[in-house]
């Protein structure tokens, strides 16, 4: 999800102010700059839910992705960071999940929804991404997940909700398919964008409903307790052709995103995380952990299945 000040310099939006005042006016603060750690969505989110590094410039070159989001949250008996966390801190966690990282029960891992047919499509996906197929055809299959349901989520009533709870909302979109229209409803039918400006017209549509809808899910949360916290971010940034961007002056767009917070009001002295893997390590900082320090915000190029350069890490300058 783009930055607000890209998006105001493609004219997604009208004004930036406009939306961080209103923002504000319901205690929920946008970060400016704030930075993507890995520009790949299972680097990123791994590095979200265990507040570290999973993988560097000086690792050995990985074959499989098994061992990032979001196939570490699936087997149990495998530790990592992330379940270590939830241990010294007695969380519990609960996870929405989509088809293509849908929710397994586990003992560290409780499933907001149950999907079987989600789970059948992930284990096949997988297994093509992992084979010899995925450079053949260089094609990835994602059938990306149910938006009614995400929505859904977002709009269920309060008594739903906990109190004393970490939210984070990971907002893969905009993002094709794009399924809201200029009203925030559901399209009758998804179709496939012809030409670059209608897709830029389709991710003005939805970005401007998915900022509404958020605002209204972060305000709905703090008013069930206001020791919730609630993030909202994507977990790399989004490009269009290089023409559109050069237009724009917008370069290194993917390696920033869209992040809002709301916390409590004890936790104003504390310094919000410039990058997503800082972002847990504020959250547990700010809800009664002994002090955690904040990682230095490393920049990691990597790359996705088919790509000659998959499983190589580059560290950017």
């Amino acid at each position: 999800m783009k930055t607000l000040e890209s998006a105001e310099k493609l004219k997604i939006i009208k004004n930036k102010q406009e939306i961080i005042n209103s923002l504000e006016k319901d205690e929920i603060y946008y970060k400016k700059d704030f930075l993507v750690n890995y520009d790949t969505t299972y680097l990123s989110l791994a590095s979200l839910l265990q507040g570290a590094y999973p993988i560097n410039d000086k690792s050995k070159r990985y074959k499989t992705r098994k061992n990032f989001y979001p196939h570490f949250l699936l087997d149990q008996k495998k530790d990592n960071n992330f379940f270590k966390i939830l241990r010294k801190t007695k969380k519990n966690f609960f996870y929405l999940g989509n088809s293509n990282a849908p929710c397994q029960k586990n003992i560290y891992v409780n499933c907001l929804r149950d999907n079987k047919s989600e789970k059948l499509f992930s284990m096949v996906n997988l297994f093509y991404i992992d084979s010899i197929f995925i450079y053949a055809f260089n094609y990835i299959p994602y059938k990306y997940y149910n938006p009614y349901e995400a929505i859904n989520f977002i709009n269920m009533p309060k008594n739903v909700f906990k109190k004393n709870e970490i939210y984070f909302l990971h907002v893969l979109n905009p993002h094709p398919p794009y399924f809201l229209n200029k009203n925030c409803n559901f399209k009758k039918k998804l179709t496939k964008t012809k030409n670059q400006q209608e897709e830029i017209q389709n991710y003005t549509y939805a970005y401007n409903c998915l900022i509404k809808m958020t605002q209204k899910f972060m305000k709905k949360i703090s008013e069930i307790d206001n020791d919730n916290l609630v993030f909202v971010m994507g977990d790399h940034g989004w490009s269009f052709s290089e023409e559109t961007m050069k237009k724009s002056n917008l370069t290194d767009n993917k390696f920033k995103t869209y992040f809002t917070y709301k916390a409590p009001s004890r936790c104003s002295q504390l310094i919000p995380p410039n990058s997503i893997v800082n972002v847990l390590r504020f959250a547990l900082n700010c809800n009664g952990s002994n002090k955690i320090n904040y990682l230095e915000d490393l920049q990691f190029k990597t790359f996705y299945e088919g790509h000659e350069n998959y499983g190589k890490v580059f560290l950017k300058n």
